[in-house]
């Protein structure tokens, strides 16, 4: 047994090789890039062997990997298959922000779902914050200004824009921008003003000021969809919305956001094929939105 190397060095290998790129194991695996390479440096130095063929562009795994491979792999099987077993229906425990899971995440739940029926999600939406390396969650989403301190995938900066139900749009006497808004009611998050998205488009706020303040992103929206008003909504959230015609967009300017999305996963993330495949899912509504 103590000739066996460590399990996060196996499974590094098996990313590298499966990816190609040392870069793209480090996402799959929500590692630094230097953690990856290290890791493959001391398999190589347990192992006594070359592993990878290395150029600028691409990572190729040499002769001898390619054999090391096939056992390698067959392990990792057994093993996932051992704890799979034992973990029921193997439950990946997601956690992301309530505005999120009920704009993105469940209307993307049924198709996921078909895809993988394997896999067994427990779904926590929640604002505080999860941190999965503490054992909280197998995988956190977050919108945040400042990055987090656990290691994380900085997936982008979202923004904002006005939008409205049709419904509400055919009761205003006025169609064109700007006395669209003198006329209309604003629909507002406590965190995130009108004002800044005016100065951006170029417009005047409207001396009326008619604001209803929500503090619930997922109350606003409804508002809106309610024919109550316009609503500063947040891109990544107003997809489908948008999609359906629920609501639709007033104006092309938009308002780029302070904060970003961070996405965290727990170390199970390195073991567990079923985490591997959420973790990819969630990171792709965000990329989506």
């Amino acid at each position: 047994m103590k000739h066996i190397p460590p399990i996060p060095l196996l499974l590094a290998f098996d990313a590298v090789a499966r990816l190609r790129s040392f870069h793209k194991a480090a996402e799959e695996l929500s590692l630094a890039h230097s953690t990856v390479s290290h890791r493959i440096r001391e398999l190589e130095r347990l192992s006594g062997m070359v592993l990878f063929a290395r150029t600028t562009r691409t990572v190729t795994p040499t002769p001898a990997a390619e054999r090391l491979l096939v056992s390698v792999r067959q392990a990792l099987s057994t093993l996932g298959e051992a704890f799979g077993q034992m973990d029921g229906e193997r439950t990946v425990r997601v956690s992301v922000l309530p505005s999120f899971a009920r704009f993105r995440v469940v209307p993307a739940l049924a198709d996921f779902q078909r895809s993988h029926a394997q896999i067994a999600i427990e779904l926590n939406p929640t604002s505080q914050m999860v941190v999965p390396r503490h054992g909280e969650a197998d995988i956190a989403l977050r919108f945040a200004r400042a990055k987090p301190v656990e290691p994380h995938l900085d997936l982008g900066h979202d923004e904002w824009f006005p939008v409205a139900a049709p419904s509400y749009l055919a009761t205003l006497r006025q169609r064109a921008l700007p006395k669209l808004f003198s006329e209309a009611m604003l629909l507002s998050h406590s965190r995130h003003a009108w004002e800044p998205w005016f100065r951006e488009a170029g417009l005047p706020m409207p001396r009326s000021h008619r604001v209803t303040t929500f503090t619930d992103t997922g109350l606003m929206l409804d508002a809106a969809m309610r024919g109550q008003g316009i609503a500063y909504g947040r891109r990544s959230l107003l997809l489908h919305l948008l999609k359906s015609g629920q609501l639709v967009r007033l104006s092309p300017v938009s308002l780029s956001s302070a904060h970003s999305y961070y996405l965290m996963a727990s170390e199970r993330l390195e073991s567990s094929p079923e985490v591997r495949v959420v973790h990819g899912w969630i990171k792709g509504l965000v990329g989506e939105g």
